[in-house]
């Protein structure tokens, strides 16, 4: 009797430990998979400074919220990870000397503002603005002893007040801020902003086919809106709010209209308002 009671609690018992088994290495599994995520964005963050990095500067910087094993609980600072076109991988390496040597370097991150109305500026977008460079440090984690920051372009540094960017003064290309210590050593950060500050030009209208369609050129950021006024009078728009794309516009066969026409680019800056003249769309039985 006593066999028949221990057999089944042997198999539950048998049966939890291949559970507990399986759930961490499908755990480790995942874990894993996240601090390999995390190599990559940390070896974006320095600009592909570094080849290789550790599960301790991961745990360091914040980019993972756990250094240790499942069940042994064991450290992994140490643990080595590489990074090679942009792929990473643990390695058969421990090196506790790169892991100190990592956690001093500081991850620099940045902050862009468009001074002209003080909006986020973000990278890979459009202004015509001055743009205001801040810069911080990854958990607020900021090195000791900072010399000197200043900004290039083309490893030429650009004269800058307060960091910020004038658009006039610039062009759209990848910068670079440069972070100095007291010790003489040098991180850098690059960054990228793209400057038009050139309204799109007119160039004709084709008033043919029963429609009508402005064309306008914009050689660097392009255009991004071309927009309309139709009008059965000769009075003019005096904002650019009167204006609405073309397949909005309802216009009546044989009526006389009058068309303006406005454009915008990709930094937001409006053309000169073009009259086009005298528009009859001609009905079908015409």
């Amino acid at each position: 009797m006593k066999k028949k009671i221990l057999i089944p609690m042997l198999i539950v018992v048998i049966l939890i430990f291949v559970a507990t088994i399986v759930y961490g290495v499908c755990y480790s599994n995942k874990n894993n998979e996240d601090i390999l995520n995390a190599s990559l964005e940390w070896y974006k963050d320095l600009d592909g400074l570094y080849s290789k990095t550790t599960i301790g500067t991961l745990y360091h910087y914040g980019y993972i919220k756990d250094n240790k094993t499942l069940l042994l609980k064991k450290n992994r600072d140490c643990q080595v990870i590489e990074i090679y076109q942009d792929k990473a991988n643990f390695i058969e390496e421990e090196n506790c000397n790169l892991n100190e040597e990592l956690k001093k370097v500081p991850i620099i991150q940045i902050k862009m503002t468009n001074v002209s109305d003080n909006t986020e500026y973000r990278e890979n977008t459009w202004t015509s603005s001055d743009v205001k460079v801040d810069v911080y440090f990854k958990n607020n984690q900021a090195p000791i002893n900072i010399s000197s920051m200043y900004i290039t372009l083309n490893s030429q540094p650009i004269i800058t007040e307060n960091l910020i960017i004038k658009a006039d003064e610039n062009k759209n290309d990848t910068y670079t801020i440069n972070l100095v210590l007291e010790d003489g050593s040098i991180y850098t950060k690059n960054f990228e902003i793209l400057i038009d500050t050139t309204a799109p030009t007119y160039i004709n209208a084709d008033m043919s086919n029963n429609d009508f369609d402005a064309i306008f050129e914009d050689n660097e950021s392009g255009i991004r809106d071309i927009l309309y006024y139709v009008s059965n009078t000769t009075y003019p728009p005096t904002t650019v709010e009167q204006f609405t794309p073309k397949e909005e516009i309802q216009i009546n066969s044989d009526q006389t209209y009058h068309v303006w026409v406005i454009a915008t680019n990709y930094a937001n800056i409006n053309s000169e308002i073009t009259y086009l003249g005298e528009y009859v769309r001609k009905s079908d039985n015409t």
